[in-house]
């Protein structure tokens, strides 16, 4: 759930820095379990 809250928010500011922990975020969470999430293009 947090990580769908900080989707949302990243939506909103589009900060790159911020992409890039989410991403993280994203890989930790696809390594761990399923259904896998997209990886954001931080762009």
């Amino acid at each position: 759930m947090i990580l769908i809250n900080d989707i949302s928010l990243y939506e909103k500011s589009l900060d790159p820095e911020f992409c890039e922990i989410i991403v993280e975020k994203i890989n930790s969470f696809n390594d761990e379990c399923e259904p896998k999430i997209e990886i954001l293009d931080c762009g």
